[in-house]
């Protein structure tokens, strides 16, 4: 694209005083190379995930429509635990999975690099790991494609409630459980 509006720059200041006419000529090939040019719309998807803690879950990532060769995967959090965005996990194609910044053998990669499938298993889930995740996809020669993927926690309380008079008797009648 911008090698066509180059070209078209070049071909206006080749005439001293452009007319009507040279500017007709000039748009006619530029979008006559426009034609002949193929654009891509990549498309990296992912989606929300809701989990209740202590569950596994899968936090999807998946990239389409393109040919070029991946070069890498990698992963970012911004969560309750890590509120800074913080580079974690990467899939290198000549290395494979490697942890950035500490392990945690908690995530775990289930995708495929051929299917350029980016997908992370996540054990044991707890409050802190509620946040956002970012997948990155590298690919050669464009560059990088993101989506973001928010992983949200339910938590269950029970509130089991007494009365004043059972409370005075057993102080530890109230109870307030936390179901995960």
């Amino acid at each position: 694209m911008f090698f066509t509006l180059c070209l078209l720059v070049l071909l206006l200041n080749f005439f001293p005083h452009p007319s009507f006419f040279h500017w007709m000529v000039a748009f006619f090939f530029f979008f006559l190379l426009l034609s002949f040019m193929h654009f891509t719309a990549y498309l990296v998807t992912g989606g929300n995930v809701t989990a209740v803690q202590g569950e596994t879950v899968i936090l999807p990532c998946k990239l389409s429509n393109t040919n070029e060769a991946l070069t890498q995967i990698s992963w970012q959090r911004r969560t309750r635990g890590k509120p800074q965005n913080d580079n974690f996990f990467t899939i290198l194609s000549n290395g494979g999975p490697q942890f950035v910044n500490g392990h945690d053998d908690r995530f775990k990669f289930i995708g495929n690099l051929n299917e350029k499938n980016g997908s992370l298993k996540l054990s044991s889930v707890k409050l802190l790991d509620e946040g956002l995740y970012s997948c990155i996809f590298t690919l050669f020669p464009t560059g990088n494609y993101r989506t973001e993927i928010p992983l949200n926690l339910i938590i269950w309380i029970l509130c089991v409630c007494v009365s004043e008079s059972e409370r005075e008797r057993n102080s530890s009648a109230f109870l307030i459980i936390l179901l995960s």
